[in-house]
């Protein structure tokens, strides 16, 4: 039985998936039991039947035959159970050969009877029943079904007044989808969903919603499904989805059919519009069917998308009222790298390959640097910039005169103007006009003046006087270091890890910020592969003994000439086999050459340009020049870093620089 549809008969197990997936606000229907869940109970069809025992002779049952001849059968039983039944038809026709009389009549009734009739329990379903009935041989298709609970005779169902019933239950269900045949169409139609089903020779049925034609522009029916979603598929996602179809149609149990409608397509993109997909297998006697419910989603993902525009924006606000000075500098040393670091370096004597190395780091520590303020819409466009100067690195023959034409195709101000305009809507343009101040404390306004008054020259006085007014403008490091906190946090949150709150020990250590900025900034990219890289996430942490939240400490300690910052974790580790294999995959080093380096040395490896254990490039990492930016800042101050690591016990990054008096 179906529901007479748009163009034709739509089963009652599809329509009723339909209906299920329907929006509870759709309010068209008002539903009414069509009877397909309707119980017509066993004992409403069950009735007595005479009955003799295994050992009376066939006489007996000739006599009840012929005492009533609408007796149709008699059951036969053995201690309360049955065990056989005689209908009156196969009954005269035995009795009615040679000698028929003579041999059963005078003989037990075990010799007349079927020995195998149907049986059932009262809990049988109805539909079995009729399944059981009709798949016997045609001598038995009339015969009663005896009912039978826990080994005791109930009765018998006589299959005509069955199939009556059967038949009056399928004339009502007819009468109640009619009425409602047009009500069913109406709210297929306008619930604002597209409804399609398959079978396994992946046609479409012609039984499909209106919305479908909404969505595809043309009428389906009589489609090959792969060929109608192939058009919305790569070629990749259309030769999987085909073999995730032919395996669905075989699936054994209903953890097979689950793991293979988690492979089809989520989400396919028709006409610049978003449509959900959503899969429901359908099991029938026929054959099984896939019903597809289609959902429009495009403004719910514009919504879901403004609202996370909206929430960054909101973190870039704060953190410029929290930052503001590292901002605008920030912005005003990127314009210049581009008026005049790029030049600088186009024009200088060095091969193109390291002016494209160099220009490539700085490039990607500006994008770190501009992630952790938020600048969002400033970091993605670096990403794209890192996109194109990552093809001319893989170019053999890079020429200055490549590098030029990319560098020169990029406009800064462009690249900020979006993150600066969100900045100034809220904070106004006086955000931008900023003053040079600084705050001194009372105890270093005193420790001035005690030194100069002390017993030095003059001359001597205003040297020293010179040097401490120097130190009013240096800033501890652990201040410098603080704001990464934030940034950690919110990785951390994004990568699903677990990170506890920075440690910062140690000695207090004043320096000149102008004088380390450039190497300060680069420290994101430590802090990232820390939390990318190295902190495992929280199961893994768990199964490995270790708390949920990773822990990254930092210890700095004065050398009287110069300073050391530790940066360590208790993450799993550099592995050196991976980092050899990932070496000679990336053609850095050959089997034999990376086998003779030491371990100290492999792990040196993470600090060269192109070089990451990661197989796919992301806006987070992947370029393979973050470290080898961290290192190149290191040693443009005179210092050196150093990576420390084992396995399954963390890693420590020891950075030793020199003091630099601006």
């Amino acid at each position: 039985m179906g529901w007479i549809g748009r163009k034709g008969l739509i089963p009652v197990a599809v329509m009723e998936e339909m209906l299920l997936h329907l929006p509870e606000s759709s309010g068209l229907l008002e539903r009414e039991d069509t009877g397909d869940h309707v119980d017509v109970h066993i004992a409403k069809l069950m009735q007595e039947a005479p009955v003799v025992d295994v050992n009376e002779l066939g006489s007996r049952v000739l006599a009840i035959f012929e005492a009533d001849e609408n007796t149709e059968g008699i059951v036969v039983l053995k201690l309360g159970r049955a065990v056989g039944l005689i209908m009156r038809n196969s009954f005269y026709r035995t009795i009615g050969q040679q000698f028929g009389r003579e041999v059963f009549l005078t003989r037990p009734v075990n010799r007349v009877m079927n020995k195998q009739p149907l049986i059932v329990t009262p809990g049988t379903d109805i539909t079995q029943i009729g399944m059981l009935s009709m798949s016997r041989d045609q001598e038995s298709l009339y015969d009663f079904i005896l009912v039978e609970e826990q080994g005791r005779y109930l009765g018998v169902i006589s299959i005509r007044r069955f199939m009556v019933e059967l038949s009056k239950r399928r004339e009502k269900q007819i009468r109640l989808l009619e009425k409602q045949k047009k009500t069913i169409k109406n709210l297929m139609d306008n619930a604002g969903q597209g409804f399609l089903s398959f079978g396994q020779d992946l046609i479409i049925s012609n039984e499909y919603s209106l919305e479908c034609v909404g969505i595809f522009g043309k009428e389906i029916g009589g489609l090959n499904v792969l060929d109608l979603f192939g058009s919305y598929l790569s070629e990749e996602e259309g030769e999987t989805a085909a073999g995730v179809l032919k395996g669905l149609f075989h699936a054994k149990n209903s953890l097979e059919t689950h793991v293979y409608i988690s492979l089809l397509p989520g989400e396919i993109i028709v006409a610049e519009k978003s449509i959900h997909c959503a899969y429901k297998v359908i099991p029938q006697w026929e054959q099984t069917t896939v019903m597809v419910i289609l959902t429009d989603i495009t403004e719910k993902k514009a919504l879901e998308q403004k609202m996370v525009e909206e929430k960054n924006n909101l973190k870039l606000v704060l953190k410029a009222l929290a930052c503001q000075s590292d901002i605008i500098n920030g912005m005003e040393a990127f314009r210049e790298f581009f008026a005049k670091t790029v030049p600088e370096i186009l024009e200088s004597d060095c091969a193109a390959p390291e002016k494209l190395s160099e220009i490539y780091r700085a490039v990607h520590t500006f994008k770190g640097d501009f992630g952790q303020f938020y600048l969002s819409h400033t970091a993605e466009h670096l990403h794209e910039l890192e996109d194109r100067l990552s093809r001319l690195v893989d170019c053999a023959d890079a020429t200055t005169a490549a590098i030029e034409e990319i560098m020169g195709s990029v406009d800064s101000d462009r690249c900020l103007a979006r993150d600066r305009e969100i900045i100034t809507e809220i904070l106004g343009e006086g955000f931008f006009c900023q003053s040079q101040t600084f705050a001194v404390s009372l105890d270093r306004i005193i420790e001035i003046e005690r030194r100069a008054a002390g017993a030095f020259s003059e001359e001597e006085q205003r040297a020293e006087l010179l040097l401490l007014i120097k130190r009013l403008r240096c800033t501890n490091v652990k201040d410098i270091l603080a704001p990464y906190q934030e940034y950690v946090q919110s990785l951390a949150e994004r990568l699903e890890k677990g990170v506890e709150p920075l440690e910062i020990r140690g000695d207090d250590i004043f320096i000149d910020k102008t004088a380390y900025v450039r190497f300060c900034k680069s420290l994101v990219h430590v802090f990232r592969n820390i939390v990318d890289h190295g902190i495992e996430d929280m199961d893994s942490r768990s199964e490995s003994g270790k708390p949920e939240n990773g822990t990254i400490r930092l210890e700095l300690k004065d050398l009287g000439d110069g300073f050391t910052l530790s940066i360590a974790d208790d993450g799993k580790g550099i592995d050196p086999d991976l980092i050899r294999t990932k070496a000679v995959e990336k053609g850095i080093f050959s089997e034999e050459a990376v086998a003779g380096l030491s371990e100290k040395d492999v792990i040196e490896i993470i600090f060269m340009d192109r070089f990451s254990t990661k197989d796919e490039v992301s806006i987070l990492s992947g370029r393979g020049v973050g470290m080898a930016a961290v290192r190149a800042e290191v040693e443009s101050l005179g210092g050196s870093v150093e990576a420390r690591s084992e396995v399954g016990k963390g890693t420590e990054f020891l950075f030793r620089l020199p003091y630099i008096v601006g």
